[in-house]
């Protein structure tokens, strides 16, 4: 306990559970030197070269998906104006054949148009669904990520309960093994929402730590 507050020890699960027999790493660590470990680690990714990189690479993709969603949008705009076109000569053949009466030729035009009107609701049909779903992600600066790290460490040292779920809805798994500098930590993140660290991936970083969790 420290201030008043209870710190968890964290160590190898196999030998907790199982013994030492099973396996002999007795090395811990305490819950806020890994916070800090964790902490540090994601400032040191999201600040990397890698990460930018990245982020110029999600920038590309974010863009062409949107030329894509243009381009459908388009589509499903002309397929719309064909089948209002397709729909408005079906009704004009309709109010000849009321008028005048039955004829072969306006049978005909009438089979024809409603054909015609059958495959431009088909293709309309076809495109729509597509369009309504192409709606691309919003995009996020390095800036901004990192400005959400800053207030996740804060979080963590104000409201520890509070900053455990941010890290949980971030990270997906975390890995530390001993180095010559202290611990180099793993962590593998999950692809989640921007406002909570947007992105995927893992990153492999050097920390004052130690121990292999």
């Amino acid at each position: 306990m420290k201030g008043g507050r209870t710190y968890a020890q964290y160590g190898c699960s196999a030998r907790h559970h199982k013994g030492a027999s099973v396996c002999a790493n007795g090395l811990t660590i305490g819950e806020a030197r890994l916070t800090d470990a964790v902490v540090a680690a994601l400032r040191s990714y999201f600040s990397s070269p890698e990460y930018e990189r990245w982020l110029a690479d999600a920038y590309e993709a974010n863009q062409r998906a949107r030329a894509r969603a243009a381009r459908r949008d388009d589509e499903v705009a002309r397929l719309e104006r064909e089948v209002r076109s397709a729909e408005a000569r079906v009704e004009k053949v309709t109010e000849a054949l009321a008028r005048i009466g039955y004829s072969e030729p306006l049978a005909a035009k009438l089979k024809s148009e409603e054909a015609k009107l059958l495959d431009a609701r088909t293709a309309l049909a076809l495109a729509a669904p597509a369009a309504k779903a192409a709606t691309p992600p919003p995009s996020y600066s390095r800036a901004a990520v990192l400005a959400v790290i800053e207030n996740l460490a804060s979080a963590v040292l104000a409201k520890p309960q509070k900053g455990k779920a941010l890290l949980q809805a971030v990270v997906e798994g975390i890995l530390m093994e001993p180095s010559p500098d202290g611990y180099a930590v793993r962590l593998t993140l999950k692809k989640t929402n921007p406002a909570a660290l947007e992105g995927s991936g893992a990153g492999d970083y050097q920390t004052g730590c130690g121990g292999r969790i």
